[in-house]
């Protein structure tokens, strides 16, 4: 049964990602939905709650895919690198994706989907610095990196730099967090 689940689930997302193709996101219906994945209504709604919730869900079980397992050993620089592979591979989409704004925007998602993945990972590492800085927190931090990553790949699929590879794009990311503000722009 979860692996008609998923499949259905994998259907309608796909049918999703072909309509951001046409028309605006915000134009995309439910009917839309389903008739171009050949599902009713009733099957759609039985998997997501709107079409938010399966961007939500391309965001977690596509984009993220096996993320968590890469961060679990340690691979943290590969980690950075499939993110951004993936976004490239399907750069069509994601482009489209994060020009979805408001309240469920694209970027509002991918950052809720990277904090959980984050969350999860580094409580035993930021306990250290919480001794210090007691806002560090598990939460803080999680916040803090989740955003950071989320605008510097929504920076690069919508502006200027959108055809620079995702492996240049990754090495920049991992740089930037490899150094400080002080070794980045000298001491004050």
């Amino acid at each position: 049964m979860d692996n008609k689940r998923e499949l259905t689930n994998e259907l309608i997302a796909e049918s999703l990602k072909e309509l951001t193709q046409t028309m605006p996101f915000e134009k995309i219906t439910i009917r839309m939905i389903t008739e171009k994945a050949g599902v009713i209504r009733p099957t759609f709604y039985y998997h997501f709650q709107d079409k938010y919730e399966t961007l939500e869900w391309i965001v977690g079980k596509q984009l993220l895919k096996g993320i968590d397992m890469l961060l679990a050993c340690g691979m943290f620089d590969e980690a950075v690198k499939m993110i951004f592979i993936r976004l490239w591979e399907e750069k069509e989409f994601y482009s489209k994706a994060f020009a979805i704004t408001g309240q469920n925007g694209f970027i509002n998602i991918f950052i809720g989907e990277v904090y959980k993945l984050l969350a999860a990972r580094i409580g035993d590492a930021v306990r250290q610095y919480e001794k210090d800085v007691p806002l560090l927190d598990n939460s803080m931090v999680a916040k803090y990196f989740s955003v950071n990553l989320v605008v510097f790949a929504s920076d690069w699929m919508l502006g200027k730099k959108s055809e620079v590879s995702a492996e240049e794009m990754a090495d920049a990311y991992i740089y930037l967090l490899r150094h400080t503000y002080l070794e980045l722009f000298g001491k004050e």
